[in-house]
């Protein structure tokens, strides 16, 4: 089992890639406390993981949450090894209507919160004695911009950024921080996608589908093994290689 014994914090549990990454640590051998503000859909994750995992209800905007999530992995495992930083939101709204309110939640819970909880999880893995992992979860769109994205954008850019910071000062601790940067992923609850923007982009993605919520699954439980002992700092994209350039468009000159 590759993570046998870590202790491990994810937050938006409740949500569809956070209960395949609890699933699939559990069955790697981890501990987890489940991270949601929605404590029903947490509950939903925690079926079937009870020996090995915990539930612990928070909204990342709120002042010392992120303190408090920490003491919780600790007052049920000891300690924190790995965090999951996976809550978000992605609403969809024209920049110029988009209101200040809107940006500041999504600002909030997506990079303010994140970047708190990381400090916090760094702050006790070095006192701990060092050692650990803190992965970010991103977006391509924090690389390419979309209409009615600014603040999901801006947001997931930021926090790409924070985790190459986190690379750099806590790598001395042994702390290693990733991102790991989902593809489009059908079945999330959170923010209903229309029909349009789901055939645009599977029409667009070399392998034609769409990820699945244990693909990106798979891909973190990589970065947090040993097996990724020099990954820091960077990207792991699991995209289907959507990220990677126009895979719809025609040869740009006659074919013989």
């Amino acid at each position: 089992m590759r993570l046998q014994g870590r202790r491990a914090v994810v937050t938006g549990a409740g949500g569809v890639i956070g209960a395949a990454i609890a699933r699939a640590f559990v069955a790697e051998g981890a501990r987890v406390c489940l991270v949601d503000v929605r404590a029903e859909a947490a509950q939903r994750t925690l079926q079937g993981l009870e020996s090995a995992a915990v539930v612990h209800v928070a909204d990342l905007r709120a002042p010392g949450t992120a303190e408090g999530i920490v003491e919780a992995a600790r007052a049920a495992f000891g300690g924190i090894d790995i965090l999951i930083n996976n809550a978000g939101l992605y609403p969809n709204t024209p920049l110029l209507d988009l209101p200040d309110e809107e940006w500041d939640r999504v600002i909030d819970t997506n990079l303010n919160g994140p970047f708190r909880l990381a400090r916090a999880a760094g702050r006790a893995m070095v006192a701990q004695g060092g050692g650990g992992v803190i992965v970010n979860m991103t977006s391509g769109a924090g690389d390419s911009a979309r209409p009615g994205s600014a603040h999901y954008s801006a947001s997931k850019a930021a926090l790409a950024s924070v985790t190459r910071s986190l690379a750099i000062e806590l790598g001395r601790h042994g702390i290693r921080a990733v991102s790991v940067s989902p593809g489009l992923t059908l079945g999330s609850e959170v923010s209903p996608l229309s029909d349009e923007y789901t055939r645009t982009l599977i029409a667009g993605n070399p392998l034609g589908r769409a990820a699945r919520a244990e693909d990106t699954a798979a891909a973190v439980v990589f970065a947090c093994s040993d097996e990724a002992a020099f990954i820091t700092g960077s990207v792991i994209k699991v995209d289907g290689g959507g990220s990677a350039g126009r895979a719809s468009l025609p040869f740009s000159t006659p074919r013989a």
